[in-house]
């Protein structure tokens, strides 16, 4: 379903959806991200540190740092992203590597 056209043409915004005990992906990409807590209770790991969140609680993935989601129970988080104007600029790139675990290649600059 289509919502129309964004409302900022350099920041992106998103409700994510989170299910409970779900594996989680590591990736990584060149835009910033930050992910506001808007139910539910889990962890971010952030280029190998891991932050227990609950609703309220505001996490920054920087650019090019690999991170992942968790939740103990069903989660909902907002993303805010830069991710629109890295792709205007020709700067946007997504690194995904295999579930559960951080290659080697995701931690080197």
């Amino acid at each position: 379903m289509e919502l129309g056209n964004p409302a900022m043409a350099t920041i992106g915004l998103h409700m994510m959806r989170l299910s409970r005990r779900r594996e989680p992906r590591f990736y990584r990409t060149t835009a910033n991200n930050i992910y506001a807590i808007v139910k539910g209770k889990g962890a971010t790991t952030v280029d190998g540190e891991r932050l227990e969140w609950s609703r309220g609680d505001v996490i920054a993935a920087p650019a090019w740092r690999p991170h992942s989601h968790e939740s103990s129970e069903d989660a909902l988080m907002l993303r805010v992203t830069d991710e629109p104007v890295m792709q205007r600029l020709g700067f946007h790139r997504v690194e995904e590597p295999a579930a559960g675990r951080i290659d080697q290649s995701c931690l080197s600059n």
